[in-house]
């Protein structure tokens, strides 16, 4: 016999499965009333708990064990959140006045309903749903009917997609529910002959979807989920319907490129067996015509930003790409050259066809047209396909060049890595070394030997690195990465970073909370312990609490890892006086 709700759901199954942090912050809910009315029966319980959203739970008996389900992204990946733990610890605490009274089981809920009758239901949900977009666009999309359905879908969709006002950050997912109900109704009427009015319906809500994005803040992601699936929807029904391919091809090429929102991005790619030649071809009509009015762009272009054409571009590209022409990919990419990164786009498009020697030559142009301010992935591709056509020295002096430019870490690394390869870092690792010392130019007209630093600890040289950072300082990142690299053999040098960090800590600590500057003073304790006399550490949190008395909470984060100030021993009565005389 299976177990019942009751044996199953218990605080210490709810802090097993939800795991301690879960169950304290659910604790926390049901303790603040964020559980709403509950429904059940012997082997589920159901509720919503207002937490960033409104979510619906559902506990239910599964077998032997107690699952939970959530609407919370934690619940939608399959774990046991902490409102599954706010209603179930709601559950167990109901009182037993509430259970008898106020508190109807589930099936005891639906048989008081069933006694209602229809009529009196209907009113009440037609009431209910003028103020609830999420029920009214689902009653009309329940009641749709077969007579004129879509266009009555489609006037559920705009109920539930119209909430009347801004829908803040904190309400798309309840927003976007009320507009999945009604896909899904639409959903299930793929295979039924109507795929022309479901992908009428797709068009219209898409157009729905886009003008709700101005009001609706979504930064979760709820409504982008909302398009795709609307745009699969419409593809799915594409198939099935076979609508004119040269009259969707204009459609969704139109969208395609004058829409805001990247509504059927790729549509030549994912609907080619859609479109079919005919559709293909006036996709191309329609890019040819509008790439002609694109003006070419060289080096020292100046243009502001344009996501029309950057659009028209991509379309360009994968028709070549479609269409297996490199020539032609290379003349899209070519039509833009404002950047030392379009050169690469075009040696890439050229090498991946087998064309090194043409990659290696727009490369070099590239890196000619921008003397000085060269991409480094530019120069990374030029400096392999020196390397790969046994053209090491040219290599390694194009990297020599750029590391004397930039004395960046990048530029070290790129240099090792030839020279390496061509069995010379030994005699190249000084001078460029050397080159780092000095550092990058600053704004402020002064560099340390971050770069340096940074290069001895990629080349695993730990000691060496010190040495240059005690000499000429590097940025802090730096520092507490040599500190970590030297606790183990050299804790004194470990030590005198740490201790730098605390006061820094206390001053920029978040909501008084003062936890990094915990977490400083453990790591100080541990290695005073190591290499101080007994008392040392002491001897620091007293000049803390000295110094920060004021603060009340540092106070208290130090009395409770037992760093409070040692207790005087009590003074005989003659010694006090004698003291006080």
């Amino acid at each position: 016999m299976e177990p019942t709700l009751t044996e199953l759901l218990t605080r210490e199954t709810l802090r097993r499965l939800a795991g301690p942090r879960s169950f304290e912050r659910g604790k926390e809910y049901a303790e603040l009333g964020a559980v709403g009315s509950m429904q059940w029966d012997e082997s589920s319980v159901r509720a919503g708990v207002q937490g960033m959203h409104r979510y619906r739970v559902r506990l239910e008996v599964t077998g032997d064990r107690l699952a939970g389900f959530c609407t919370c992204p934690v619940g939608r990946d399959g774990l046991f959140c902490k409102h599954c733990v706010a209603v179930g610890l709601a559950w167990i605490s109901r009182s037993s006045e509430r259970d008898e009274a106020a508190a109807p089981t589930r099936s005891e809920l639906q048989d008081r309903l069933s006694a209602l009758g229809a009529d009196a239901l209907a009113s009440v949900l037609v009431e209910e749903a003028l103020d609830d977009e999420y029920l009214h666009a689902r009653l009309l999309a329940l009641t749709a009917g077969s007579d004129g359905r879509f266009r009555r879908l489609e006037h559920a969709f705009d109920v539930a997609v119209d909430p009347g006002g801004f829908v803040a950050w904190n309400e798309p997912y309840a927003f976007a529910q009320a507009l999945e109900e009604v896909i899904g109704t639409v959903e299930r009427e793929l295979g039924s002959n109507d795929g022309v009015e479901i992908v009428a319906f797709c068009e219209h809500a898409l157009r729905r979807v886009e003008a709700a994005s101005e009001y609706v803040e979504d930064s979760s992601g709820e409504l982008g989920t909302v398009r795709e699936r609307l745009e699969e929807l419409h593809l799915a029904a594409c198939r099935e319907a076979r609508p004119e391919p040269r009259e969707l091809a204009e459609r969704l090429f139109s969208w395609e490129l004058e829409g805001d929102w990247d509504t059927f991005y790729g549509a030549l790619e994912r609907y080619a067996d859609v479109f079919g030649e005919p559709g293909v071809a006036r996709y191309r009509e329609l890019a040819e015509a509008a790439w002609a009015d694109e003006p070419e762009l060289g080096p020292g272009s100046s243009r502001a930003w344009s996501a029309r054409r950057v659009r028209l571009a991509r379309i360009k590209e994968d028709l070549a790409r479609a269409e297996g022409d490199v020539d032609a990919l290379v003349a899209v990419l070519a039509r833009d050259r404002s950047s030392p990164h379009r050169y690469q786009l075009i040696a890439e498009a050229l090498l991946a066809a087998g064309r090194g020697d043409e990659a290696t030559e727009w490369a070099e142009h590239g890196l000619a047209a921008f003397e000085g301010q060269t991409d480094p992935r530019l120069l990374d591709f030029l400096c392999e396909r020196y390397a790969e056509s046994g053209r090491h020295d040219q290599a390694i002096q194009l990297a020599r060049e750029t590391l004397d430019a930039s004395r960046r870490l990048e530029a070290y690394q790129r240099l090792a890595r030839l020279a390496s390869r061509a069995g010379v870092w030994e005699g190249w690792r000084k001078p460029a070394r050397e080159a780092l010392r000095t550092g990058p130019d600053t704004v402020w007209g002064k560099s340390d030997r971050s770069e340096l630093v940074a290069a001895l600890l990629w080349e695993d040289d730990p000691g060496e690195a010190w040495r240059e950072a005690k000499e000429g300082g590097c940025r802090r990142d730096l520092w507490l990465a040599l500190a970590r690299r030297r606790e183990g053999d050299h804790p004194a040098d470990a030590l005198e970073v740490y201790l730098a960090q605390i006061d820094p800590a206390i001053r920029s600590s978040d909501n008084h909370t003062y936890a990094g500057a915990v977490e400083w003073l453990e790591k100080v304790e541990a290695l005073f312990a190591r290499i101080e006399p007994k008392g040392a550490f002491g001897d620091l949190v007293r000049d803390i609490r000295e110094r920060h008395r004021a603060k009340r909470n540092l106070i208290k984060r130090l009395d409770e890892r037992g760093w409070g100030l040692p207790i005087a021993a009590p003074q005989p009565r003659a010694a006090k006086k004698a003291a006080h005389s």
